[in-house]
């Protein structure tokens, strides 16, 4: 690993060296696009049903990857499912009114108490979701990476429905009106599990791009990363595309590196680095950035022969401002306060020269 690092450091060396910082940049613009990673969502039934409709819609609005016609032409395997259930509740109505009273001095005064109007009924819609993430074997046999769960409940009705007031009559919800109300409040959009498969899409597509030049005064780093690759705007649907820098060093003791068939990210574990400085393939590795609920994996040996390197981490956040077709501009930012953003200056200054350090870009799911 520590000689493909270097290899790779050499030759974007030579280049600059034979053609100069400009034929490096167009270089880079002009080498084959790697195809993108498919995936085939299995239906609930012949003809799909929410749970496919649902994960299929995330597979395309991750934008760099692409869905499959058979499980037989995908990379991976997606099998979703959906459990739906409800409970009808009643909730009593009061309405604070104020009265009058007499203390024990005889002093009159008043209170506010509340009073009883009626009982309102509330529909309560729990679902849960449920998605199997596989791979296709050396021999066809389904491989399992992970296994996703997910939960949303919405309800409708009750005391402090919307626009439901003191003055209103009791809220009463027919047979008939809890199916459809079922109906719709049934929607996957938004489960706490979500964020998790979004993750997983993204870590399996493992897009990266090579940044190409930086403008640290306007914070622009030019990434040869563009739509043809499902790189999107902000006005595009499903919102900006964000990425990580890793900047390619050669210090592989600092390194973050990436499961090639898992998208998993591990960092070499510091005790066994400084034991064995030489001997990468004697390490330890430790997984980050795990999944909630997820167990922390630990690795080594044959097992890390398949971990390849990004390089040691520069920057959390980058946000893509402009799009071309074989490219794209991206800032560094960071949260402030309240939600705001603001430029991450301190990130920009500790990005290297990508001409003497290659500087890896990798998309990530948005928000984490």
């Amino acid at each position: 690993m520590r000689r493909a690092g270097v290899l790779f450091g050499l030759a974007a060396a030579a280049l600059v060296w034979q053609y100069g910082e400009r034929s490096v940049s167009a270089d880079l613009r002009l080498q084959e696009r790697p195809r993108r990673v498919s995936f085939y969502v299995e239906g609930e039934s012949r003809r799909g049903g929410p749970a496919r409709d649902y994960v299929e819609s995330l597979v395309r609005r991750s934008g760099i990857a692409r869905l499959a016609r058979s499980p037989e032409e995908a990379d991976y395997i997606l099998t979703p499912s959906m459990r739906v259930s409800s409970r009808m509740t009643s909730e009593s109505h009061y309405r604070t009114v104020e009265v009058e009273y007499y203390n024990d001095r005889g002093e009159k005064k008043k209170r506010k108490e509340r009073k009883y109007l009626h009982d309102d009924d509330k529909l309560t819609v729990t679902t849960r979701f449920e998605c199997l993430v596989e791979r296709n074997g050396s021999q066809g046999e389904p491989v399992r990476i992970a296994y996703v769960r997910g939960r949303i409940e919405r309800s409708v009705g009750g005391s402090d429905a919307p626009g439901h007031d003191d003055s209103d009559s009791a809220i009463r919800i027919r047979a008939r009106q809890a199916e459809r109300y079922e109906e719709e409040l049934s929607d996957l959009e938004g489960n706490d599990g979500q964020s998790a498969l979004n993750r997983i899409i993204h870590d399996l597509c493992m897009r990266t791009g090579q940044v190409m030049e930086i403008d640290r005064e306007a914070n622009r780093i030019s990434i040869n990363l563009g739509s043809e690759d499902g790189i999107k705007d902000k006005d595009q649907y499903g919102g900006v595309t964000e990425m990580e820098l890793y900047a390619q060093t050669g210090n592989l003791r600092e390194y973050v590196f990436y499961h090639s068939e898992t998208g998993e990210r591990f960092t070499a574990d510091r005790r066994s680095a400084e034991a064995n400085p030489d001997k990468p393939e004697e390490w330890v590795y430790t997984q980050v950035d795990v999944l909630p609920g997820a167990q922390r994996k630990t690795i080594r040996g044959e097992e890390a022969r398949s971990l390849k390197p990004l390089g040691v981490k520069v920057s959390d956040w980058a946000e893509v401002q402009e799009v071309t077709r074989d490219s794209c501009v991206v800032s560094l930012k960071r949260r402030g306060d309240f939600g705001r953003t603001s430029d991450d200056r301190a990130a920009l200054q500790r990005l290297p020269d990508p001409v003497t350090t290659p500087i890896v870009a990798r998309v990530r799911a948005k928000g984490k």
